[in-house]
């Protein structure tokens, strides 16, 4: 547990890891399927699927269930990543994504 930890150290895979490979909407998507959602009411809602679009709901859903996780994480645990900063990135590459999508239908 981290609480029991005083330092950590983060080698530079690590540092990839949280400051660009998490906030790329693609990395989001792929975890996905490997992440236990223990809310019953999202773990209902997140399913698998091939469609582009219904695969960026997908991803807003599950970052709506990390925030609701997070949220009830402790402080002390929540210093070494900006979930909101991280989120926010998210929406912006699929803002962007939707954009794409929104010109090609045309």
């Amino acid at each position: 547990m981290i609480s029991n930890i005083s330092l950590v150290r983060i080698n530079s895979v690590g540092i990839y890891y949280i400051s660009k490979l998490s906030h790329s909407f693609t990395y989001i998507d792929s975890i996905i399927i490997d992440t236990p959602i223990c809310i019953k009411e999202y773990h209902l809602k997140i399913n698998n699927s091939k469609f582009i679009d219904e695969r960026l709901q997908r991803v807003i859903l599950f970052m709506t269930y990390l925030e609701k996780i997070w949220i009830n994480w402790s402080e002390n645990d929540k210093s070494y990543i900006d979930f909101y900063l991280l989120k926010s990135n998210i929406n912006e590459e699929i803002n962007k994504i939707n954009k794409i999508i929104s010109r090609k239908k045309i």
